[in-house]
């Protein structure tokens, strides 16, 4: 379980510059992304500790809001095989947690 303890985070320190992900400014489906999001995620709810499968939980359920009758549209729009991405996003928030702990 990890727990946020900073109420400000500087984004520009967690991406390494000689990183492809600010190199050539591709941001989606990244670990950047990934670690921006679940600084957002624990930064609302900052008295929760987290799992990493608490994580993946609410990370799908915010980009997939309109199937669970929480938004009017999804962040990913409508997509059949949603679920299908649960393996990926997995391995991606791993990498994020394992960066921002080494980055505190």
């Amino acid at each position: 379980m990890i727990k946020l303890q900073k109420d400000i985070f500087n984004t520009f320190s967690i991406c390494n510059q000689g990183e492809t992900a600010r190199k050539n400014k591709e941001v989606f489906n990244t670990v950047f992304e990934m670690e921006l999001r679940i600084m957002l995620l624990m930064s609302s709810v900052p008295e929760l500790f987290f799992s990493s499968t608490r994580i993946l939980a609410f990370d799908f359920i915010n980009c997939y809001a309109k199937v669970f009758g929480i938004a009017l549209e999804n962040l990913h729009g409508n997509n059949d095989f949603m679920y299908a991405e649960m393996a990926g996003r997995r391995s991606l928030i791993t990498e994020a947690i394992k960066k921002l702990v080494r980055k505190r």
